[in-house]
């Protein structure tokens, strides 16, 4: 007769001789049967009876101690026919039912991962497993890339599945910021470390907490011993690194403000007057923060607590001296490089290590379970350089807790002649001469030799020739084209792609920028292809109050697989990318050189433009109709061609008038803003321009919005006025306004719109038999929208 125990024992025997946990020296497995030491999990189960009342007993409780949110707990019937009811309602009597019903308990506090085992040999086992996210009213099958999960899987096998269900990565992402603010507020308020202790401080106790010794007996300390402890377990972790005694030293200074400063072991008389602020960052980075870089070994946490902080701070948001890459961007920029487990990745201004812990976790994945490629990328595959102590020790810190690379972090400057033999000769180093380079420079550094080129060109000479960088500057370095740096570069390396990035990326530090990358060592002369641009402007990410820039509808995934493949395929789509042949005297932006497609100008475009006339015109909106579809076929199946702005209208620039200068008064004042047709205010001003001519934004943050103007008007310097050539009517005026508007992805305030360049921009218009534009079309068209019984079809401009 089938028995239970012999299940059982197939499930203990599983778990106790787990590979990975039985390898990895310190670590062990919490197995509990029926019943567990956790006051938590005791809790959750005081009324979780299979029959309905009294404690409930699952087979096995099994825990790690190091990931104190997640457990896995296991059901066992000796038979398969009793695996699983058909409803799933019979939790005394059937494997599934009874996993479940326990599952269902514990996810109040836990992420749960609950397994239903039946049958008595390992060859016949029915395995089904099942996740059951913290919080959640509802189970949901536990899948891999091959399906539903029905095998016995080790222990990090089941936690990972779990963690990186993307609900519940992006759930535990936003527990982790809002820690971080919580965390802010009391090192604030209690701590009193500086803005430039504070990230310091959280990298020294994570770092502490991975020295057993300490971990195990930090509570223990008394509070006049406990702030030594935390450093000398900060040391040990150095000296158990493989760094030379020079980094070790450089490492340990930033972090000895801890066992001297006064406020991190006095009662801080929060809570309990007993209770001391390092007490309690300890408690709280040992519960909150140091499970979460157990399992995310794809983010630099050190790096996010750096970046939170930086929301908090007063000023320009730079008091702590450099705005780190978002977490987003370093893997994307690693997916473009495609980085390997053999190559050597340099990032020569590593800040907090972000690009290396990027590229360190794609290696691993890559690398799967080879031991000898594993052991290359943490020994001779990660190389940093960083000049700032702080950043220096910041970054060693990251790279320690994530196991690798540590030796390979060099504190100095990038620029230095003696580093610089270190990282291009490989015969007396650990690791080769680097072959991927990614950087995140310093922006807007003063003196000599220190412009974002100068970092990006010292990468590309450090690499070897014909390796690749992948880097971001500030986007005014593709749009300035008189720069004798951006010659200097092409004489010895290949611009081989350039994307504009998101405006908002660095958020909250307001700095456009764009991507480079770039082949070293080989004059960008001699590439037999041209050079790809790609318009990376929507990232999918929003900016709340509270989080910052995040993905809220979970739609980046998808758009970071369209740019990577775009890039890989060099692909020539209008509106989104193209392949253009550039020198050092060209802009190196997609916005450029990018088709205009006329699709994109939509007839809802149309619609807005009429619409905002029609408001601008009336006191009350009119209703809306549907664009009509005869009228809309016309304009599709009309011949469009670009005809140059300065071939249709005169560009005259507007004028300046201060704030104090203005007095209200009866005439239209137009600015660069979007909607209200552009005018702000009536104001007691000359009436420049006439009527009958149109408005476009050239600077600010509006750059192209572009408006019909029927009266006399005052433009500020922020706009150009642009008078027709040719007699406009009004509908003529709102089509052209419109068609314009379609070129607003050209520009931002990071490249205007001023006379240089509109006098060369092109438009695209419908154009009749003779090859000029089909005027007759556009008013018909503009006649036949919703609200356009506002405009008088036969008042020309005069």
């Amino acid at each position: 007769m089938a028995n239970e125990r012999q299940t059982e024992a197939i499930v203990r025997r599983h778990f106790e001789q787990d590979p990975v946990i039985t390898k990895t020296p310190g670590r062990t497995l919490l197995i509990e049967e029926q019943q567990s030491a956790d006051f938590i999990i005791q809790k959750s189960l005081a009324t979780a009876s299979k029959k309905g009342a009294g404690v409930g007993r699952p087979e096995f409780i099994i825990r790690d101690p190091n990931a104190p949110q997640f457990l896995i707990v296991v059901e066992c019937k000796a038979q398969v026919a009793k695996h699983e009811s058909n409803d799933r309602d019979r939790p005394a009597e059937y494997a599934v039912d009874g996993v479940l019903h326990y599952a269902r308990h514990l996810s109040g506090s836990y992420d749960v991962v609950a397994i239903a085992v039946s049958g008595t040999s390992e060859r016949s086992l029915c395995v089904s497993s099942f996740m059951w996210r913290r919080g959640d009213s509802q189970y949901n099958d536990l899948r891999d890339s091959a399906g539903t999960v029905s095998s016995l899987r080790d222990f990090d096998t089941l936690r990972n599945l779990l963690a990186f269900d993307s609900e519940v990565r992006a759930r535990t992402l936003a527990d982790l910021m809002a820690f971080s603010r919580e965390l802010h507020d009391y090192m604030r308020d209690y701590a009193k470390v500086s803005e430039l202790e504070k990230p310091l401080l959280v990298g020294g106790i994570l770092m502490a907490l991975r020295d057993n010794a300490f971990r195990n007996s930090w509570r223990s300390y008394t509070d006049k011993d406990l702030a030594r402890q935390v450093y000398e377990a900060i040391k040990r972790e150095t000296e158990n690194s493989d760094m030379s005694s020079s980094k070790r030293r450089a490492m340990l200074q930033p972090f000895s403000f801890i066992p001297t400063h006064p406020e991190l072991g006095r009662p801080s008389g929060n809570r309990d007057s007993a209770e001391t602020p390092l007490r309690r960052l300890i408690y709280d980075l040992d519960y909150q923060v140091r499970p979460f870089t157990e399992i995310y070994q794809d983010f630099d946490v050190v790096g996010h607590f750096y970046r939170e902080f930086l929301r908090y701070t007063g000023g320009d948001k730079k008091s702590l001296g450099i705005v780190l890459t978002p977490k987003h961007i370093t893997d994307l920029f690693v997916r473009i490089a495609n980085v390997s487990p053999h190559d050597t990745v340099l990032d020569n201004c590593c800040g907090t290590g972000g690009f290396l812990i990027a590229a360190m976790a794609s290696m691993y994945k890559k690398a799967g379970a080879n031991p000898k490629l594993r052991d290359r990328i943490s020994r001779h595959g990660l190389v940093g350089v960083e000049q700032q102590p702080t950043m220096f020790a910041l970054a060693s810190a990251s790279m320690i807790m994530f196991g690798d690379g540590k030796s390979n972090i060099y504190q100095g400057n990038c620029f230095d002649s003696t580093l610089v033999q270190h990282l291009t000769e490989t015969s007396h180093q650990r690791h080769k001469r680097a072959n991927v380079g990614l950087i995140n420079p310093p922006f807007s550094q003063r003196g000599e030799g220190l412009h974002e080129l100068d970092f990006v060109i010292q990468l590309l000479d450090c690499l070897e020739p014909g390796g690749t960088a992948v880097v971001v500057v500030p986007a005014s370095i593709a749009t300035t084209m008189r720069s004798p740096k951006r010659a200097e570069l092409l004489s010895r390396h290949t611009l081989v792609a350039a994307m504009s990035l998101p405006d908002e990326i660095f958020h909250p530090v307001a700095v456009i920028t764009c991507a480079l990358v770039l082949k070293a060592g080989v004059p960008h002369s001699l590439s037999p292809a041209p050079t790809w641009f790609g318009y990376w402007k929507d990232d999918g990410f929003v900016k709340t109050k509270d989080r910052g820039r995040h993905d809220m509808y979970n739609r980046w995934p998808e758009i970071r697989e369209s740019w990577i493949s775009s890039f890989h395929r060099r692909a020539n789509t209008p509106g989104h990318s193209v392949n253009r042949f550039v020198t050092a005297a060209d802009e190196w932006c997609a916005e450029a050189y990018l088709e205009t497609d006329e699709n994109s100008i939509t007839g809802e475009e149309f619609a807005r433009s009429i619409r905002d006339f029609a408001v601008f015109q009336v006191t009350q909106r009119l209703a809306e109709n549907e664009v009509p579809q005869d009228a809309e076929s016309e304009l599709r199946s009309a011949q469009w061609k670009e005809f140059q702005i300065n071939s249709l209208f005169d560009v005259v620039r507007g004028r300046r008038v201060l704030a104090r200068d203005l007095q209200p008064g009866s005439t239209p004042y137009v600015r660069a803003i979007a909607g209200s047709n552009g005018v702000t205010a009536y104001a007691d001003l000359p009436a420049e321009h006439p009527g009958g001519t149109i408005t476009v934004a050239v600077n600010g943050n509006n750059v192209a919005e572009a408006y019909y103007q029927p009266d006399p008007y005052f433009a500020s310097d922020d706009v150009a006025v642009l008078v027709p050539k040719f007699e406009m009517s009004r509908e003529v005026g709102l089509f052209v306004a419109t068609a314009i508007r379609g070129e607003k992805f050209r520009f931002s305030y990071g490249r205007k719109w001023f006379s240089n360049r509109m006098s060369e921009s092109t438009i695209k218009l419908p154009a009749d038999g003779e090859g000029g534009p089909d005027w007759g079309l556009c008013t018909r068209y503009v006649a036949s929208l919703p609200m356009a019984d506002v405009v008088s079809a036969d008042e020309t401009a005069g």
